[in-house]
């Protein structure tokens, strides 16, 4: 069982799907974090989750993060400055 944070990058169709998974998987509820920076989806909810702004590096910083992003270069741009701050 995981006790850091996970930030779920993404809360579209995929974000839902990647949810569930984790959620199936075991993870702590209370360890998850929903963010996407679409204007359109901030302050909803992805499965009971409030979906925030995009967390700051400090967040992040030694954290777990799982992209669920469709476009793949900016899931490869994001995905090489978040590297950086997680712990694996």
């Amino acid at each position: 069982m995981h006790t850091k944070l996970l930030f779920l990058v993404g809360a579209g169709g995929h974000g839902r799907v990647v949810l569930d998974a984790i959620l199936l998987n075991g993870f702590l509820k209370d360890n998850i974090r929903v963010t996407d920076s679409s204007d359109s989806l901030r302050d909803s909810m992805l499965l009971g989750y409030p979906i925030k702004v995009p967390a700051t590096s400090k967040d992040m910083s030694e954290q777990l993060f799982h992209l669920a992003i469709g476009n793949s270069k900016a899931r490869e741009s994001l995905f090489v400055q978040l590297k950086k701050l997680s712990a694996y």
